[in-house]
């Protein structure tokens, strides 16, 4: 690297901000006749657009996550499987499938801590008649999968299958409306106004999603902001409902946004499941 600058006669260096400071100190002493210029958000603004390979590799971490939560679904046994022993199994069925290992803790929580959007699995022992939402991914190659299916253990009351209803057409919002030179701020708003419509709004505690890449939690962020979805982003489309100490649902898609709308990664079932 310090051949090439010297032959195209740089003056300046730009370094990722977050870098050691031991590392820094390395530069210091490669570039020492030259000025260091720290730069933040750098590399994640190049891997924000993701190109054909990337989005190949993420397509298949998903598929390896889809498969397992198929699995997933013949191993419940309610009274008897607790939230940590599914959260193993899907860890483990993953690897069985060619992962490298899980992206982020696998979060499996029924019943009242289902309301709890990051509830890691427990000791609980899942319920008939409980919610169970699961929350997951995978690392395959070194890009991540992420996805949410919300299930139902047993018979189902009126308001479940009301709230599941929603956030279902909330999460197929996002789907049916994306599209690239929308404001970030406006693709949150396409599930939050579902959410709201139906009179849940104080119950979405959280943005649509964020960016996947090489990372879990990459720009972009969707929230309050002007700035715009763009061609080759992946990113996740997740809304939920969470009523306090009684349960919660969320369902959660990994998008690619294309030149016509989105495609779809994560092909998991998304129908009410009633094991």
């Amino acid at each position: 690297i310090a051949k090439v600058i010297q032959a195209d006669n740089l003056k300046k260096i730009g370094f990722d901000s977050q870098v050691s400071f031991a590392y820094y100190q390395v530069l210091q002493g490669f570039f020492a006749a030259y000025d260091l210029v720290p730069m933040t958000n750098f590399m994640e603004e190049l891997r924000m657009i993701k190109d054909a390979s990337e989005i190949e590799t993420i397509r298949k971490a998903c598929s390896i996550s889809d498969r397992a939560f198929t699995d997933m679904l013949d191993f419940i046994k309610p009274g008897q499987t607790t939230e940590l022993q599914v959260a193993n199994f899907l860890d483990f069925r993953m690897r069985e499938y060619g992962a490298s290992g899980v992206s982020f803790e696998t979060i499996a929580a029924s019943g009242y801590r289902s309301a709890m959007p990051h509830g890691v699995a427990s000791e609980k022992v899942i319920q008939s008649g409980e919610t169970l939402t699961l929350d997951f991914g995978c690392y395959y190659n070194h890009y991540v999968s992420d996805m949410t299916r919300t299930i139902h253990i047993g018979e189902t009351t009126d308001e479940e299958r009301e709230i599941y209803d929603v956030v279902l057409r909330a999460n197929q919002a996002v789907i049916d409306s994306v599209k690239a030179g929308m404001t970030r701020r406006d693709y949150d708003k396409l599930a939050r106004d579902v959410i709201e419509k139906a009179g849940y709004g104080e119950h979405f505690t959280h943005g649509i999603g964020h960016g996947i890449g090489l990372d879990i939690h990459e720009i972009p962020f969707f929230g309050n902001s002007d700035e715009l979805v763009e061609v080759g982003m992946t990113i996740t489309d997740e809304p939920g409902i969470y009523l306090d100490n009684k349960y919660g649902v969320r369902i959660e898609d990994d998008l690619v946004v294309t030149e016509n709308g989105c495609e779809v990664l994560t092909l998991a079932p998304k129908e009410l499941i009633v094991l």
